[in-house]
């Protein structure tokens, strides 16, 4: 959750800096990592199940 927080920031910022439109600003800013940020959040979820599957 943080790690979003931290990109709606940036975006915002980015908005602000380069005075871009809220959608580019998104776009440039916050949807390259939404990809990732998904594969990190499966792959947790995927060792929590096994560690709890382990006990």
């Amino acid at each position: 959750m943080f790690s979003k927080d931290k990109s709606l920031c940036g975006s915002l910022w980015l908005k602000a800096a380069l005075n871009l439109p809220l959608e580019v600003s998104f776009r440039l800013g916050m949807a390259p990592f939404i990809a990732g940020d998904l594969l990190k959040a499966c792959a947790a979820c995927a060792v929590y199940w096994r560690f709890k599957g382990a006990n």
